[in-house]
């Protein structure tokens, strides 16, 4: 979809500047040596997710806590609305794990 359609579509999700940490993890994430574990990650959900739109919230000793933006409708619903996939990434073990309830 063009960022046109999106923003018409009301699922149009701006990038916000990171802090340098958060940058790179997210680019490693994305497209680099961590880009397998999104992508069995995202494999293994119901939600039709995007891997290329992952992004780092927080980085704790232990992982990095993750968001994947998610669009979904409702038939009571006019427009789409954001359910979004929050989860932990431990980069050591290569496992990420959903987080439910957040």
């Amino acid at each position: 979809m063009t960022e046109l359609v999106r923003r018409m579509s009301g699922t149009l999700i701006l990038e916000k500047q990171k802090p340098p940490v958060l940058e790179w993890f997210q680019r490693e994430l994305r497209n680099g040596y961590l880009r397998p574990v999104v992508e069995v990650f995202v494999r293994s959900q119901p939600e039709p997710l995007d891997a290329k739109l992952v992004q780092v919230e927080e980085v704790t000793p232990s992982l990095l806590r993750c968001r994947i933006p998610y669009f979904t409708a409702d038939h009571e619903s006019l427009r789409p609305f954001r359910a979004d996939v929050v989860f932990d990434l431990d980069p050591l073990t290569g496992t990420a794990s959903r987080r439910n309830g957040d």
